[in-house]
């Protein structure tokens, strides 16, 4: 299995901070899941740029270019695929597409086109400018930014139904007051809402952050171990939270449809097994005068119904392996992101934020 992972925002959205952390975190691995980079100095890169982060304290600055990697995606030390996950450097989405000499914004719409899960990412700080009495400046920016994503992925969707489409809220930290996790997520369900109702198939919304929150020991309520002095620094201890979801999805939708695939293929199998089966039987009961004329296929047939009934089984035992794996992963998403199937809600972060 091997997926292509596309990763879109406007510039300061969070991406690369996303993508480091998240190479960081599964690193370490997360309820048997693990990634690796598959070129050795790219994950070297990716760790160094992580470092950097934590020893300078510096978040990282937009990315001039568009990056690409190959990872691999193994869960309790076994293989279940690959992915490559291209991350678009942001300002790619204020320029113009040039058909005819093929330019970045081209290929950029034609790689995410053909992905089988696009991450569009949305900063927490620019959603909750959304809010009635906020600035309205800001709340334009956050509209226009919305616009603006809104023609690329319904570009995508239309051409690629079967990708799965995933919300990613960046910079959760953002959120100061009990409901604004909440507020995050009802306004980005307002502001894609036609992609809820079955088309794309499959919808996530997952909100991640890079900064650890704890509980006072005096009121025991959810806070902040960091405030931001500067947008631009790192203050506080930094703990990414629900960062691998987002690329477990895919995975999980593709091993649930492997897994089908076998068990269609074994019940193939095993009709042609119950088929040859019969015509074995037939041929045992048949006279010694039609044996005589027709000659004697019992040990034929059964020979292939003993290919079949071998076939079926490793079907049947691959597709139970699959299907172990499919709900490991959906072990990992329920009740931490909220899944949309052909239009219906069912899975859902429950408040968890």
């Amino acid at each position: 299995m091997s997926l292509k992972i596309t990763m879109i925002g406007v510039s300061g959205t969070g991406k690369s901070c996303y993508l480091y952390a998240t190479y960081f975190r599964m690193l370490e691995g997360i309820g048997g899941f693990n990634f690796s980079c598959k070129d050795y100095n790219q994950g070297l890169d990716l760790q160094d740029a992580w470092d950097m982060m934590l020893d300078e304290g510096v978040w990282p600055a937009g990315n001039a270019e568009s990056a690409n990697f190959d990872f691999t995606c193994f869960y309790r030390g076994k293989s279940i695929g690959d992915f490559e996950w291209l991350d678009y450097r942001g300002g790619i989405l204020l320029e113009h597409e040039d058909k005819e000499n093929d330019n970045e914004v081209a290929q950029f719409l034609r790689r995410a086109e053909t992905s089988d899960a696009l991450l569009v990412c949305l900063p927490a700080d620019r959603i909750l400018s959304a809010r009635p009495g906020e600035d309205k400046k800001q709340g334009n920016q956050w509209r226009s930014m919305a616009a603006r994503l809104q023609q690329i992925v319904g570009g995508v969707v239309k051409r690629n139904p079967s990708a799965a489409l995933i919300f990613l809220i960046t910079k959760s930290d953002m959120c100061k007051k009990p409901d604004d996790g909440r507020f995050c997520v009802e306004t980005v369900k307002k502001s894609f809402q036609q992609y809820f109702y079955g088309t794309p198939e499959h919808v996530m919304i997952a909100v991640t952050r890079m900064l650890e929150k704890t509980k006072t020991e005096e009121t025991g309520d959810a806070q902040e171990t960091v405030k931001f002095e500067q947008r631009e620094k790192i203050v506080g201890t930094v703990e990414p939270y629900n960062v691998h979801l987002p690329i477990l999805f895919p995975f999980y939708l593709h091993t649930v449809a492997a897994a089908q695939e076998f068990e269609a293929k074994a019940r193939s199998a095993r009709g042609e097994e119950r088929d040859f089966s019969r015509r074995a039987s037939s041929e045992r009961a048949k006279s010694w005068w039609g044996k005589f004329w027709t000659g004697q296929y019992s040990q034929y047939y059964d020979d292939r119904a003993s290919d079949r009934a071998k076939i079926a089984s490793n079907c049947e035992q691959k597709a139970r392996e699959l299907q172990g794996v499919a709900d490991e992963i959906w072990n990992e998403l329920n009740g931490r992101v909220d899944i949309y199937c052909r239009g219906e809600c069912v899975a859902n972060a429950s408040g968890v934020r």
